[in-house]
């Protein structure tokens, strides 16, 4: 991201993900990796995933 640091990118994703309830993963890969960075991880499609095939 254009301006950012690696360690002030680091402590603003630290602050956001604070509050987050979860984080949705796309795929098992993803999951696989977000996981060991992240406490709360939902194994999901992302909601427009999801809205396009209810549809």
């Amino acid at each position: 991201m254009p301006g950012l640091t690696r360690m002030k990118y680091h402590k603003q994703v630290v602050r956001d993900s604070s509050r987050w309830d979860y984080l949705l993963t796309p795929n098992p890969y993803s999951y696989e990796i977000m996981h060991h960075a992240f406490r709360k991880i939902m194994r999901s499609y992302y909601r427009q995933a999801i809205r396009v095939m209810t549809d």
